[in-house]
């Protein structure tokens, strides 16, 4: 994962801009020690300094301050976006991780956890975000797929548990409520909100076609392709 700390723009940036903004402005303010502006300076009922009144041209400074403080704080910002917003082949630095599940038991535990531990739960909610930057809700449910399972294990499963095979059963991933959850949250974008309907239905064209992914290599990005 490429290092964003090491760009130039410091995320410190801003924030050394904001405190500017108000140095700025204090610069083209009148000293209460210069006779000459005194006139314009008065202290109120509780014995504290204050500024009456500006001479137009020191208003005009003050705000030419203020303004170009903004400016550059805007832009610092933009930059510091820029640099931490992920995007292909670039994500934030995270000290979560997550490995795809191979077992059973692992699912089952998953399952578990999703129940009991929120705070896990809203950490692997964050970390398959920040891992899944397509927009499409298609690729987005299939990136989950190979986020949350090996292609060999996932190919174990069918929604049902029922195999068509006599005396054979199979891992049911339709009875895992909560971890089919998680393809409703990762799957949904800014427009559209995934059903769990829509999920089943998805997850059932992928369980079947699982065999075929088995041997497609895990450094291959491969996509989701609908009927033309």
């Amino acid at each position: 994962m490429p290092d964003v700390n090491n760009n130039h723009i410091s995320t410190q940036q801003p924030f050394r801009e904001i405190s500017n903004i108000r140095s700025s402005a204090m610069d083209v303010l009148p000293s209460t020690s210069n006779p000459q502006t005194r006139s314009i300076i008065g202290t109120n009922t509780d014995g504290n300094t204050e500024i009456g009144c500006l001479d137009g041209c020191m208003a005009a400074r003050a705000l030419e301050a203020l303004t170009r403080s903004h400016a550059r704080l805007a832009t610092s910002v933009q930059e510091v976006l820029e640099v931490i917003r992920p995007r292909d082949g670039l994500r934030p630095r995270t000290d979560f991780e997550f490995a795809p599940i191979d077992s059973l038991e692992e699912l089952q535990s998953l399952n578990a956890v999703l129940q009991d531990d929120s705070e896990y739960k809203a950490k692997l909610v964050q970390w398959f975000e920040l891992q899944i930057t397509r927009v499409d809700v298609n690729n987005r449910l299939h990136d989950l797929i190979d986020l949350l399972f090996t292609k060999r294990f996932f190919a174990t499963m069918n929604w049902s548990g029922i195999s068509k095979k006599a005396g054979q059963t199979k891992i049911a991933l339709g009875k895992f409520k909560l971890v089919l959850e998680l393809f409703v949250t990762i799957g949904s974008n800014k427009n559209l909100v995934v059903s769990k309907q829509y999920v089943e239905v998805f997850l059932k064209k992928k369980l079947y076609h699982a065999k075929d992914r088995i041997n497609i290599s895990d450094s291959k990005r491969t996509s989701c392709h609908g009927k033309r």
